[in-house]
């Protein structure tokens, strides 16, 4: 589970780096992928 929070702590850095956001910004898009992946229906 740990490893799991460090790679997505990872992954909000790159954002940050890539789109020159802060740490909240990258965070809130993270949230709404996130959101939209859960909302996605489900195909067999």
């Amino acid at each position: 589970m740990v490893d799991m929070w460090q790679d997505m702590r990872a992954l909000v850095e790159q954002w940050e780096l890539k789109y020159n956001s802060s740490p909240v910004d990258a965070a809130a898009a993270f949230q709404e992928f996130s959101a939209a992946l859960v909302d996605q229906p489900k195909t067999v």
